[in-house]
């Protein structure tokens, strides 16, 4: 049921009603869905209000893939031991709020591109398999993980739901939208699992990151002293929170 499901309202309303968006959302969610297979590019979502994405990722993606088979990575989590217990054997990679510049003795882009184009990566004295999809999500300006060289798509996220909540009469509150995001979710399974992702993949044109286009986003190309002088002008909690 299309035209009813909140899921899909809800995905619109995320991308701030832009078709383009948010049906770059959809091929990203069905292809992940439904192929069960690498795609040659991650998903990258940027809000100022973290209940969009997270609601995004703990109520639609996590039910959809299997929590155990997602895995979030943040700041305190990128050294060797925990991301080789983290990267192997996953769906669903959620990078959140990553604002470390270097991971494993690389700029932090590196290892996005290598999860990205290997399926097998040696890691801690040990292979471990990388065959997941790559979700990116950020409430800082700074997004390392990307840069003009790593395959990604960029959506800015509504910074908040309120038209939207108006428009169904609930509140903005993440658990009074969770609940009817739960009671959609096999609706919305469904409506997956009958996309033709041919025609939808070839409808669709997916406007990858090219650097500097978006400029409310600081990637991992820009120099460390920009970064800080970004993070200041614009007060980047996510960012200083790394620091704290």
């Amino acid at each position: 049921n299309v035209e009813n499901s909140f899921i899909l309202s809800f995905l619109f309303a995320m991308a701030n009603n832009d078709v383009k968006k948010a049906m770059s959302i959809i091929v990203w969610l069905a292809k992940s869905f439904n192929l069960f297979k690498k795609l040659p590019y991650a998903l990258v979502l940027h809000s100022k209000d973290d209940i969009p994405m997270r609601l995004f990722y703990e109520e639609i993606i996590e039910p959809l893939f299997n929590k155990n088979h997602c895995e979030i990575i943040s700041n305190d989590t990128l050294d060797k031991k925990a991301l080789s217990q983290k990267l192997d054997e996953k769906v669903i990679y959620r990078f959140h709020n990553t604002t470390t510049p270097t991971i494993l003795e690389e700029d932090a882009k590196e290892l996005v591109k290598r999860l990205i184009h290997k399926e097998e990566y040696r890691l801690n004295n040990k292979y471990i398999t990388t065959l997941a999809n790559i979700l990116i999500t950020s409430t800082s300006r700074y997004i390392p993980l990307i840069a003009k060289d790593v395959p990604c798509v960029v959506i800015d996220i509504a910074s908040n739901l309120e038209e939207f909540c108006k428009e169904k009469n609930i509140s903005t509150d993440y658990y009074a939208i969770s609940p009817l995001i739960k009671h959609d979710l096999m609706n919305f399974s469904t409506i997956l699992r009958s996309v033709d992702l041919n025609n939808l993949s070839d409808a669709v044109e997916l406007q990858h990151y090219n650097g500097g286009e978006n400029r409310d986003i600081v990637d991992g190309d820009v120099a460390v002293v920009k970064v800080f002088e970004s993070a200041i002008k614009n007060k980047d909690e996510a960012f200083f929170q790394k620091i704290k």
